[in-house]
């Protein structure tokens, strides 16, 4: 019901030290896949709220096997779907473009949310309201794309620049992260 009737921007974190910050009801995870951690959980050790990072594998609890997991079709192609609950931690390796880069475990927790639901579902008069819930999350965001706060002191392979901002220095912070004009597409 909730991926149903609102998007990640209508769920945050209510509690603790994450309040306030979007949660993802769903991340679509591949290994690989670039991350960013959404929780200040080891500052001194480079886990912070920002810090990205690729997701090198998914381990589930003890006696959760393949088999006791969901299979659906998501965006057109047929996944293995595992709730949070049934995961021990993911494996994350710091993004530093380097193969020996640390690597760390980002375990699920609860935390309560407050979700800004649809509720034309129900009485088909379209408003919103707020409930609050407790689920099992993972403290991370997909991270396809990225502010230009977040490509300062980095170096990039390929960027993608859209026309959208209306800060005259942003433009010249982001042309100057993406190593070769080949890389480079507007």
């Amino acid at each position: 019901m909730i991926l149903n009737s609102c998007c990640d921007a209508d769920v945050k974190s209510h509690g603790g030290s994450t309040k306030g910050h979007f949660v993802d009801p769903l991340l679509k995870l591949c290994v690989g896949c670039p991350l960013m951690l959404t929780s200040n959980d080891d500052v001194s050790n480079g886990l912070a709220n920002g810090t990205l990072c690729i997701l090198k594998g998914v381990f589930l609890k003890k006696g959760i096997e393949e088999k006791d997991t969901q299979v659906g079709c998501m965006d057109g192609h047929w996944v293995r779907m595992v709730d949070a609950s049934q995961v021990d931690y993911l494996l994350c390796q710091h993004d530093c473009g380097d193969s020996f880069c640390r690597t760390f475990k980002v375990e699920p927790r609860r935390e309560l949310c407050a979700v800004r639901l649809n509720t034309d579902f129900l009485d088909g008069i379209k408003q919103k309201t707020t409930v609050k819930m407790h689920m099992d999350q993972l403290q991370l965001l997909v991270n396809n794309a990225t502010t230009g706060h977040k490509l300062q002191g980095r170096s990039v392979d390929t960027i993608f620049i859209s026309n959208q901002s209306k800060c005259v220095n942003w433009p010249c912070v982001v042309l100057s992260r993406v190593k070769t004009l080949e890389g480079l597409f507007l």
